[in-house]
């Protein structure tokens, strides 16, 4: 990782939040499920097909690790609900890669099933 990579993962924390939202804003559809899935059916009224991803990574706790589980599997039943053109993007570090491999796959596997 380069010198400012490494400066700007150390300094964003310190960053207030409304300004890291102006500059990510293009690629964030919001705060709430709600928010990403009213984006994802502007997207779709276009013709074009949308990737829902849940921010974050790098979990140190099981219990996170399944929190994050679960918004993905309300994320799959409202695609479907909606019958929305997506599909989600899943970081292993977010599901646990980082504390058991076995308990990421099982997440994934999960994940996988639900879809």
């Amino acid at each position: 990782m380069s010198f400012i990579n490494k400066l700007i993962v150390l300094t964003l924390p310190l960053i207030p939040k409304f300004i890291v939202y102006l500059f990510a804003k293009r690629y964030i559809a919001g705060p709430s499920l709600d928010d990403a899935i009213n984006v994802i059916k502007t997207l779709n009224a276009k013709g074009v097909m949308a990737t829902l991803d849940i921010l974050g990574e790098e979990v140190v706790e099981q219990a996170d690790s399944l929190k994050v589980v679960e918004q993905y599997k309300q994320a799959l039943a409202e695609i479907n609900k909606n019958d929305l053109d997506a599909n989600i993007s899943v970081k292993p570090t977010h599901l646990g890669l980082k504390i058991d491999k076995e308990f990421c796959y099982n997440n994934i596997r999960n994940l996988i099933l639900e879809a």
